[in-house]
C-alpha cells in the first residue's frame, strides 16, 4: 500500500482513471482506495475535476479572413525609417547625416555640460583626501589591531 500523500500526487498528476496511473503503483493505489475513506473522497474530487476538464473545449476556433488581412497589410503605410535606411547604406555625406541630428545634438550637449562641470570646480565643498584619511584611521585600527 502506498502513502496517502503519494495517492494524492497520483490523482493530481494523472486524474481519477486508474488506467492512466503508472503500472508499478496501480495495484498499491487501488489497495489504498479500497481501505481508506479519505483516499476515496480525494479520488471522487479528482473524478469531478476530470469530468469538468473533459467537457471543456480544447481549442478555440480562430477565424481569419485572409482577404481582409491582405487588404489591411496593403493599406499600412511604409515606415519612413526604411526609406532613410536605404539612403544610409550608401557612402559619403548621406550615410553621415543619416545618423541623425538629435543624436549629434545630445552628444554635443553632454560634452558642453561635462566641460562646464569640470571647469566650474563644483566639488570644492567636498572633503579633501586628508579629511578622508582622518575619518578612516579609527576604522583601520579596529580592523587591524596589530597595526
Amino acid at each position: 500500500m502506498i502513502p496517502l500523500d503519494r495517492m494524492k500526487t497520483l490523482l493530481d498528476a494523472y486524474g481519477a482513471d486508474p488506467t492512466r496511473w503508472p503500472e508499478g503503483e496501480r495495484a498499491a493505489a487501488r489497495e489504498l482506495l479500497a481501505g481508506s475513506a479519505e483516499a476515496r473522497a480525494y479520488a471522487q474530487e479528482a473524478k469531478v475535476l476530470d469530468t469538468v476538464l473533459a467537457q471543456a473545449a480544447l481549442h478555440a476556433e480562430v477565424r481569419v479572413d485572409a482577404a481582409a488581412l491582405a487588404s489591411r497589410i496593403a493599406r499600412t503605410p511604409q515606415r519612413r525609417d526604411a526609406a532613410v535606411g536605404s539612403r544610409a547604406r550608401g557612402s559619403g555625406a548621406g550615410a553621415w547625416f543619416a545618423f541623425g541630428w538629435p543624436n549629434l545634438a545630445a552628444l554635443a550637449a553632454a560634452g558642453v555640460v561635462g566641460f562646464l562641470v569640470g571647469w566650474s570646480n563644483l566639488d570644492s565643498g567636498a572633503a579633501t583626501n586628508r579629511d578622508l584619511i582622518d575619518l578612516m584611521a579609527p576604522v583601520t585600527v579596529i580592523e587591524e589591531p596589530l597595526w
